[in-house]
């Protein structure tokens, strides 16, 4: 439904899910749009298959690699902040949200034990008994699935293609969601605000970000069940303090 042409017509408002951005190409940047790729596909097969060593055997674990090559040297640098960071963060959660399967969303969900082992989405990362950190910790796994498939342009046959689920340009989708439903779930519809969370209200203070309360456990951990997560437009919200402190500003800022 959403690769389907249709005629784009100048308009006043923007479309939430970034379609007509473009008139001529009305699919340009949009939501639920497969990703365009830099460089040429690399799987094995031609098709989907992950890629291997030139001698066509496996690559060696991912988390070997990165834990020999970005190794933390303890260097603190003075002029920067982790703000910077976190607005980096906030700024990529603007442009793309890559899709997974609907199971990732179930609680019991592991590639690493338990029946989902043998999922055809399962890719889990080995972790050599000599790693600096997870060997202390008794962990020999690490979780990991394969992103979900996108539909090729005009839905061609082809290699294997990455959905976006979001627009890929900035346009505060972040705050106020590339999904009407989402949109509609934030929005106050009064005075043309946003919902927030006016907890603190007696003691002068600003409103935090409005609670997640129709699915708690999806995209946070949560100490116990009588605490809840906050709840925006980007459903990473929640992954840091200072991504959700930049959130809450922007929410503060949208309603001022």
């Amino acid at each position: 439904e959403n690769l389907r042409h249709r005629k784009c017509e100048a308009r006043r408002y923007r479309e939430v899910e970034g379609t007509c951005n473009n008139l001529e190409q009305p699919l340009w940047a949009a939501a639920r749009v497969a990703h365009h790729r830099f460089l040429p596909y690399s799987f094995s097969d031609g098709i989907s298959s992950p890629r291997v060593a030139a001698s066509g055997g496996e690559l060696p674990s991912a988390r070997l690699v990165s834990s020999q090559v970005h190794r933390d040297s303890g260097f603190h640098d003075h002029a920067v902040t982790v703000m910077l960071v976190a607005w980096g963060q906030f700024t990529d959660h603007d442009i793309t949200l890559t899709a997974e399967i609907d199971e990732v969303l179930q609680e019991d969900f592991n590639c690493c034990k338990g029946p989902n082992t043998t999922h055809p989405m399962c890719f889990p990362i080995e972790i050599p008994a000599s790693d600096h950190f997870f060997s202390s910790h008794g962990e020999d796994c690490m979780h990991f699935v394969r992103s979900n498939a996108g539909l090729r342009p005009d839905c061609r046959l082809g290699p294997r293609e990455t959905l976006n689920r979001i627009t890929s340009v900035l346009d505060g989708n972040t705050v106020y969601s590339n999904d009407p439903a989402s949109l509609a779930s934030i929005r106050l519809y009064r005075g043309g605000r946003m919902r927030t969370l006016p907890v603190f209200e007696d003691m002068g203070l600003q409103d935090l970000l409005p609670l997640s309360l129709e699915d708690p456990d999806s995209g946070c951990i949560r100490p116990s069940e009588d605490v809840f997560c906050f709840l925006t437009g980007d459903p990473r919200v929640n992954e840091q303090t200072v991504l959700c402190l930049i959130h809450t500003m922007m929410i503060r800022q949208h309603n001022r």
